[in-house]
């Protein structure tokens, strides 16, 4: 059984990978969560809400995408993981560190569900042409993903680079290990 969960900062080539996995190995993609709730709900421009609304924002998000990961029945691969979410609640919100650390207990446990977690770290100019696609916190919230997965799943995860040819090279040595 696969749960793949991909991370890593905006416009690292998520979702694009996610498609291809998906297509390769027949499972299902959920991909775009984010980026298709935010016009449902109205919002044009996450970075202007008040920072207390974001939070409250955040913590919808990562309830709706643990609730669309546990309604899977069959194999998935998914373009966001609960660490990204983390990292952006850190960034982006108003949470206590009391708070934080509930919230880092939570995404610690959510891991174990991750058959694999595939990290895409910067390696090209992202485009700002996406919701939270600010371009001067892609930087801060990739350094926070890499810290947690260096700490929290050490060996665990595939970090993948290059061209969308040898990030899938590295996938089908990864997946097939198991």
């Amino acid at each position: 059984m696969y749960k793949i969960g991909i991370c890593g900062a905006h416009g690292t080539g998520k979702t694009t990978l996610a498609e291809l996995i998906s297509r390769e190995f027949g499972i299902k993609s959920l991909a775009r969560t984010t980026t298709n709730f935010w016009p449902s709900v109205g919002v044009n421009n996450f970075e202007l809400l008040p920072p207390d609304v974001r939070t409250v924002f955040q913590n919808h998000l990562l309830l709706n995408h643990i609730q669309t990961e546990d309604e899977q029945e069959t194999n998935y691969v998914t373009d966001r993981t609960v660490i990204d979410y983390l990292a952006h609640t850190i960034l982006d919100t108003t949470k206590t560190a009391s708070e934080l650390g509930i919230y880092r207990i939570l995404v610690n446990e959510r891991l174990k569900n991750y058959t694999h977690i595939i990290y895409c770290p910067i390696e090209f100019e992202a485009l700002e042409r996406d919701l939270r696609a600010n371009l001067n916190k892609r930087n801060d919230i990739d350094i926070i993903i890499f810290n947690f997965l260096n700490q929290n799943c050490k060996g665990k995860f595939l970090k993948v680079t290059g061209s969308v040819e040898n990030r899938m090279i590295l996938v089908r040595d990864f997946l097939k290990k198991d």
